[in-house]
């Protein structure tokens, strides 16, 4: 009985931990993508029309392609750190969207298919090896042998 009772308990054990660390990375990654959008709205002013008027301000003048050089470079700027930026929220909301498919989409929580998987392997094993104490105690003719211990 206690060693069932230790299966049983390591594996809720290792499913809750298993849920608070997807639930703990989920508060991480929502947060990230919050900021992640903050920072695309800090540098949303400086493109566009605004950029053109910005250009203005800084002393550029209707000379030939000054204005529009001016434009580029600001709005390569927005590009570049726009890239960066959509690349790593699209890659936090595809891990978002397998917890949240894992937890709504399945008739399990994410870790439990694993986490029953080995308790049930823990509680064969310990039947097993019950069974087998059962049945050599109960005065059989056969042979009953201890295998040899597995190496750690």
């Amino acid at each position: 009985y206690s060693a069932l009772s230790a299966v049983a308990n390591t594996g809720s054990s290792a499913a809750l931990a298993c849920d608070q660390n997807i639930v703990e990375d989920t508060k991480y990654r929502l947060s990230k993508v919050n900021n992640e959008f903050a920072g695309v709205n800090s540098i949303l002013p400086a493109t566009g029309n605004v950029a053109i008027l910005s250009c203005f301000s800084e002393g550029y003048i209707f000379a030939e392609k000054t204005i529009l050089n001016c434009f580029k470079v600001a709005s390569s700027k927005f590009s570049v750190n726009y890239k960066d930026v959509y690349d790593s929220v699209v890659k936090d909301v595809a891990t978002l969207l397998g917890y949240e498919s894992s937890f709504f989409g399945n008739n399990s929580l994410p870790c439990g298919d694993s986490v029953l998987r080995r308790a049930y392997s823990g509680a064969e094993k310990v039947l097993y090896d019950l069974q087998r104490c059962l049945y050599k105690d109960s005065g059989t003719k056969y042979a009953v042998t201890t295998p040899a211990p597995v190496p750690a």
